[in-house]
């Protein structure tokens, strides 16, 4: 089962992925950064979930944890967000789905 948590590390960085707790490190799989980035209304920022290092092909990384300043619960947006780019599971959009 999957364990999404965000990651705050001491750069100020924050990581959002699968995480598990390995000696004195955190793995985190497939891990995502999030990001703010401009939307069409400057005063309403939009996030985004960007690659943690865009040029690994690496599907995990370790963070000693000694980097690490805190481990979060996400809120359900970018957990979802997270598993439809990740997971094989389609999520539905919020509200209710019914029979047609």
């Amino acid at each position: 089962m999957a364990n999404i948590k965000i990651v705050r590390l001491l750069s100020g960085e924050e990581i959002l992925g699968d995480i598990e707790l390995e000696n004195e490190y955190v793995i985190v799989k497939n891990p995502t950064r999030i990001v703010v980035v401009p939307g069409k209304d400057p005063n309403n920022p939009q996030i985004g979930l960007m690659p943690f290092c865009q040029w690994a092909v690496d599907k995990e990384v370790s963070v000693n944890i000694s980097m690490v300043v805190c481990i979060l619960t996400p809120i359900a947006d970018f957990v979802n967000q997270y598993n439809k780019t990740f997971s094989s599971i389609l999520v539905p959009d919020t509200g209710l789905v019914l029979p047609t």
